[in-house]
This record gives structure tokens, C-alpha cells and sequence, in this order.
């Protein structure tokens, strides 16, 4: 994850002792590159994924809440625990 690049990046990577797994936002492809032998596999080809959807999604969990009075699909407090758990590992909070 970097937030300072020249070229355009949209997705993340994550570098583990066994592998790399990285995640293109713009071509949707979800690969896990373990090296030597194992190369790289594709674990997620979501070309045919509309990416409006997550938005679209979003939006009717929001009004459920607001006109249906259903509960949030994810609790505040969860949201704040991510926030806090992200903050300590970049040095923030």
C-alpha cells in the first residue's frame, strides 16, 4: 500500500514471508505470486464485475438504515476498531 507513487496504482499488495498478493483495481485479478515453482496464481478474475455495484450496494445498506430502520451491516464500533488497527500500523493514532 502506498500512498506516494508516480505511476497510477490502484489496488494493494501484500508481501508475506511465503508469497506476494496483489490486487489490480483496473483489471480486476486477484493473484498470489509465491515464487519459483509456483509462480503466480490467479485467485479472482472479476473482469465481467461491475464495480458500480459495490457503490449501488452501499447506498441501499445506507437507506435500510435510515428509512427500513434495519441495523448497519457493520457496526460503528467495528469501523472505529479498523481505524485504530490501521492507525497503529502506519504510526499514526
Amino acid at each position: 500500500f502506498s500512498l506516494c507513487r508516480r505511476d497510477r496504482s490502484r489496488g494493494f499488495e501484500f508481501v508475506g514471508e511465503r508469497g506476494t498478493l496483489r490486487f489490480n483495481l483496473e483489471s480486476s485479478r486477484l493473484v498470489l505470486s509465491r515464487g519459483g515453482e509456483y509462480g503466480a496464481e490467479l485467485l479472482w478474475n472479476g473482469a465481467g464485475y461491475d464495480l458500480n455495484d459495490i457503490y449501488l450496494e452501499m447506498l441501499r445498506d445506507f437507506l435500510g438504515v435510515l428509512v427500513d430502520r434495519r441495523p448497519p451491516p457493520v457496526p460503528l464500533e467495528a469501523g472505529l476498531h479498523a481505524l485504530r488497527v490501521a492507525g497503529a500500523a502506519t504510526g499514526g493514532w
